[in-house]
């Protein structure tokens, strides 16, 4: 990547005399110009007869590397406890949350209430600390089996024709 100086700017509404811009290489005679230091942002190329003051420019990136900070993988099949940490620009108060989570690992579904039946949201599970594995209640564990114990059996039916009036 190089940088130069704007000294023609005759024919071309993009250009400005004087003004410095971000220049990349496009074949022997031309050059692609961006206002930005990535090739992928150029709005033209033009001629390299237009620039003066051409140098090699080191330009710093502006991109965060951020890691997650390592943290136990929580198991799918279980529950957990966690305070919410960061929340980011969510309206989520900071507090202790009943957590699941989910297949990708690197997300979990909160909720307020033991029961998993008030759903808060889905953040990243970095965002939380405190992990405590939660073992449901006994009450909770028989009212889940109980309402999964009971299949609803349809007896009595009987088969009805909507066309009975074309077999007579």
């Amino acid at each position: 990547m190089l940088t130069g100086i704007c000294v023609d700017a005759s024919m071309s509404t993009n250009l400005m005399v004087g003004k410095k811009y971000y220049l990349f290489e496009h074949g022997a005679h031309a050059f692609y110009v961006s206002r930005f230091p990535k090739e992928m942002t150029h709005f033209g190329a033009y001629s390299k007869s237009r620039f003066d003051d051409i140098q090699g420019a080191t330009v710093e990136a502006d991109v965060r590397n951020v890691e997650p900070p390592l943290i136990a993988p929580l198991e799918n099949n279980k529950l957990y406890i966690a305070t919410l940490d960061y929340a980011g620009t969510y309206n989520t108060k900071k507090q202790r949350y009943y957590i699941k989570p989910r297949k990708s690992k690197t997300h979990c579904n909160f909720y307020q209430d033991p029961e998993f039946q008030r759903f808060v949201g889905c953040f990243p599970i970095h965002w939380f600390i405190e992990y405590q594995e939660f073992i449901p209640s006994e009450a909770f564990v028989e009212k889940e089996v109980a309402i999964m114990a009971e299949p609803e059996v349809i007896t009595g039916f009987e088969q009805i024709s909507i066309f009975d009036f074309l077999s007579d």
